[in-house]
Order: C-alpha cells, then sequence, then structure tokens
C-alpha cells in the first residue's frame, strides 16, 4: 500500500522505508506504542526531549504513513490514544535485524547481555535522546553537590548526571559510555561519591518537596518526569551499595 503522503520517488526500498522513520523522533515514538496504546501526554513522557509541536507533526506524518492509527473517543474531557497498525507493527519488526546489528557492531554483545531486541532499536538506531534538557537542568542543579574542585580536567555535573541517566536506563557499562559524557572514570567516580554520600537518595525528596509546594503545569510535568528517572538511579544504586 503506498503512502497518503508520499510521492515514491526513492532509488529503493530501503531509502523509502527510512524516509518513515527518518529523523530524531520517530524510532523512540515507535518504540513507545510497542507495548501499548498511548495518549499524547503520555507519549511526550515517553519520549524525553520532544516538542509538543514536534511530536504532535511526526504523529501526523506517521498516521498519514499508515503505520500509526489515531482514535478519537466521543468522552467528556475528550480521549484521544494512538497505536501501532498492522503495517507499524511489522515496521517495528523490521527494524529488529538493525538493533541487533547495532548491537554487534557498534556497542558490543558483552555489553548488553539481558538487553532486549526493542530496546537495542532504540540505542542502535538513534541517539540517546533522553539527556537532561535546559528547563529541567536548571530545576536540578541548585540541589547537587557543589564541585569538588575546579580546573580544565573538571568535569560539570550535568555530563555525569547525563551519563548516569543513560547507564540506568540502558545497563551499559562505565566503560562503554560515549565520550560525550566525559571521561567514563569521572562519571563513575562521582556516582559512587554521591550514592555514598546520600545524594541520590535525596535527590527525588528534594524534587517531591517541591512538586507538593506548588508549580505550574509544565513545571509538575517536568518535576514527575525527573523524580521517575532519578529515582530509579536512587533505587539502583541502593540495591548495589546494600549488595557490595
Amino acid at each position: 500500500m503506498a503512502s497518503a503522503r508520499r510521492p515514491g520517488a526513492y532509488v529503493c526500498g530501503t531509502d523509502a522505508a527510512m524516509d518513515v522513520v527518518g529523523g530524531k523522533w520517530k524510532v523512540l515514538i515507535l518504540w513507545a506504542l510497542n507495548e501499548h496504546a498511548c495518549r499524547f501526554g503520555e507519549l511526550r513522557r515517553l519520549v524525553p526531549g520532544i516538542t509538543e509541536k514536534v511530536l504532535a507533526s511526526h504523529l501526523r506524518e506517521l498516521e498519514l504513513d499508515g503505520v500509526v492509527h489515531r482514535e478519537e473517543y466521543a468522552e467528556l474531557p475528550p480521549r484521544v490514544e494512538y497505536s501501532l497498525t498492522p503495517l507499524g507493527d511489522s515496521l517495528n519488526e523490521a527494524l529488529r535485524p538493525l538493533g541487533v546489528w547495532g548491537r554487534t557492531h557498534l556497542l558490543g554483545d558483552r555489553a548488553y547481555p539481558s538487553a532486549d531486541a526493542d530496546r537495542l532499536i532504540v540505542l542502535s538506531v538513534v541517539r540517546e535522546q533522553g539527556e537532561l534538557t535546559d528547563h529541567e537542568w536548571q530545576l536540578l542543579a541548585p540541589l547537587l553537590p557543589a564541585p569538588a574542585r575546579a580546573g580544565g580536567r573538571w568535569r560539570d555535573h550535568r555530563q555525569v548526571v547525563d551519563g548516569v541517566l543513560l547507564r540506568t536506563r540502558t545497563g551499559i557499562r562505565w566503560r562503554d559510555l560515549p565520550a560525550r559524557f566525559g571521561p567514563w572514570r569521572t562519571v563513575a567516580a562521582r556516582h559512587r561519591r554521591w550514592t555514598a554520600d546520600g545524594t541520590w537518595a535525596a535527590l527525588p525528596d528534594a524534587l517531591q518537596t517541591r512538586l507538593a509546594a506548588g508549580v505550574d503545569a509544565r513545571d509538575e510535568a517536568v518535576l514527575r518526569d525527573l523524580i521517575g528517572r532519578l529515582g530509579e538511579v536512587a533505587r539502583l544504586a541502593g540495591s548495589a551499595s546494600s549488595a557490595a
């Protein structure tokens, strides 16, 4: 079935298929819809960093391409859900071998011994998009310890937190962290220090206190997402500390 929005001017089938999933976000949207239908707000939470405008645009394109279905329910308040069509399911299946290729040749099988194929799609086909936004960083930065020292070799806390969040999401080894997070030993050492001094455990509570004090709708959504992500970091850090 030809797409409703594409003229078919492609040199091969791969060219056409990659046009459907091209860009920073579409594979992540397909991944988010892989398990169940989602409302718009839930999709925004599952694809950290995407704006409402971009999400709406991509959903329209995926709908026109026949891989996403939009269901509008006659309720008050109105409810709209997005789900994969059979064509969308088949597209996710087609992406699985690409994820396996990325695991084998780019990430290394030994670094991800328990990762499932669906998650590898996200890791292998697109860059990680779960790093802190500027707004999230503004809310989080005042709660972090002051830098232990200054100097050209010191890496800022934001890089470290982004690296820890990536490791928490994926199970990646410290030594396999991408270079954009700085030296992996720096990230690992600061993670250990903040585990020992209780920083990770304190962050979700501090954010929850700010949320309870009352914030606008935008900050409420951001804070709830941060609490969830940092709560998982704290949980895993606490488990590792107890095991040690």
